[in-house]
């Protein structure tokens, strides 16, 4: 499945997603926590992804549409961003 293909747009995958009826919130640190207790949060739902049979879907899925928030695929927002690639504009 290509990030261009109907089925990776409709995220038929997430059927099969270990997250599937578990409490968002897991996946969704608050925005005021920082630090060490941010990290605890984010490392129990990496735990849960690690187990995951669709990690790979969720984790292209999170990259392709730049989601910016929460634990997809088991990274986090600042594992995204490091992985995001900026073109530089040239001049002709």
């Amino acid at each position: 499945m290509t990030t261009n293909s109907p089925a990776f747009d409709q995220a038929e995958w997430r059927l099969g997603a270990a997250c599937r009826g578990m409490d968002a919130d897991v996946f969704y640190p608050p925005e005021n926590e920082r630090g060490h207790a941010r990290s605890i949060l984010v490392a129990k739902a990496r735990k849960i992804c690690e187990q995951c049979p669709v990690l790979t879907e969720c984790r292209a899925y999170a990259l392709a549409v730049d989601e910016r928030h929460g634990v997809w695929g088991g990274l986090s927002e600042t594992d995204r961003r490091k992985r995001r690639t900026y073109v530089t504009p040239t001049s002709d």
